[in-house]
């Protein structure tokens, strides 16, 4: 079968819509499959064997890289998809199209076409407009929780019957699960983008350490201004943290696997599956999240903590502590996280796109 993955922008950026992407593609191409990545652009394919460790992939860029966001470059985007991202479709002649958000697909390129649908951010105005008409042009809409499958229909006005809910996936059998002694009494933060609500760890972070001084922090993601500020605020506890920048898929597994919890107060507007979580559980790593990751993932005191977005730092970190704390809560709670990851094994996603494909073929 021939599959073609997209999306509108880079399928470099170290987010969880490309995690999902890779992995899909690794599946789907380890159970045979052709797949090809139509992506907005690509500017360098070594990242993307590094940091999602893909061997050799089939990517194929749509436009050329604009440096600076805005509604004049979107329009020239959009119709360099509708021109050369056509073209290339009726060239692979794919048997099945996921795209990762709404890039325009005409009624006259063949076979399945399926939309990924991950959030529901930065809808407004024209954007809004451009999704709500380009989502129609799809013969089904995956959204990837509970949650964002009914904010979804009421947010477009979608029929329910061609929202189907599958989750995003990961490999669980490439992480590494170690016991609680093996550990380092440490924290984990992955992403320095604003969403990820880093400022909030960093404030859970400084009640921790007045109870435990030898806790430390570790984050992942990309350098910017705004991390560089913060830290400097955090001059007091700065031995405390370490700062690893981006690091490669290897390395991001042994770091998952040697901390004691992972923090995730991301802020979206609907409850997502989080990456950062499903990558922590692969690993028996427990997480004190936001009610921002939905509930089909994190469920507080089975897997970790799923705090509300307005509980204070202090209240969280009063979680965060127990969890470090009492060793046969953070053993159980370990051992759900790893029956939870189960199901969004790669396997196990891959299993509900194929028996959606074979369902569609048959009628």
């Amino acid at each position: 079968m021939k599959i073609a993955l997209m999306r509108f922008y880079s399928v470099e950026l170290l987010d969880g819509i490309n995690t999902f992407i890779w992995e899909l593609y690794k599946i789907f191409t380890s159970l045979g499959h052709q797949c090809f990545v139509l992506t907005g652009f690509c500017r360098n394919k070594e990242s993307i064997c590094k940091f999602f460790n893909v061997q050799k992939p089939q990517i194929i860029p749509v436009h050329q890289f604009y440096e600076k966001y805005s509604y004049r470059n979107m329009f020239k985007e959009i119709i360099s998809w509708l021109k050369r991202g056509v073209k290339i479709l009726r060239r692979i002649s794919p048997d099945v199209v996921i795209a990762n958000g709404a890039i325009p697909v005409p009624d006259s390129i063949m076979g399945l076409k399926i939309v990924v649908n991950h959030d529901l951010e930065f809808r407004k105005n024209l954007m809004y407009l451009y999704d709500f008409f380009a989502y129609r042009s799809y013969d089904f809409v995956i959204s990837t929780s509970t949650e964002l499958k009914e904010s979804f229909r009421k947010f477009f006005c979608y029929p329910l019957t061609k929202i189907i809910r599958i989750p995003i996936c990961i490999d669980t059998s490439k992480y590494i699960v170690r016991s609680s002694g093996e550990r380092e009494l440490a924290l984990l933060h992955i992403g320095t983008r604003t969403e990820k609500n880093l400022i909030t760890t960093f404030k859970i972070f400084k009640y921790v350490i007045k109870e435990l001084p030898e806790t430390k922090l570790y984050i992942v993601g990309p350098d910017t201004p705004f991390l560089r500020e913060l830290l400097l605020k955090m001059k007091s506890t700065s031995s405390n943290i370490v700062f690893l920048g981006k690091v490669s898929k290897e390395r991001l597994i042994q770091v998952i696997s040697s901390v004691k919890v992972t923090i995730v107060p991301s802020i979206y507007r609907v409850p997502v599956i989080s990456p950062t979580v499903l990558e922590s559980f692969s690993s028996g790593t427990p997480v004190v999240g936001f009610d921002s990751i939905s509930a089909d993932l994190l469920k507080n005191n089975f897997n970790g903590f799923r705090c509300s977005r307005n509980e204070s730092p202090k209240k969280v970190s009063s979680k965060t502590i127990m969890l470090l704390l009492d060793d046969e809560m953070w053993k159980q709670f370990s051992r759900n996280a790893l029956q939870t990851a189960k199901k969004f094994d790669s396997k196990v996603v891959a299993s509900k796109y194929l028996k959606l494909f074979n369902a569609v073929k048959s009628n």
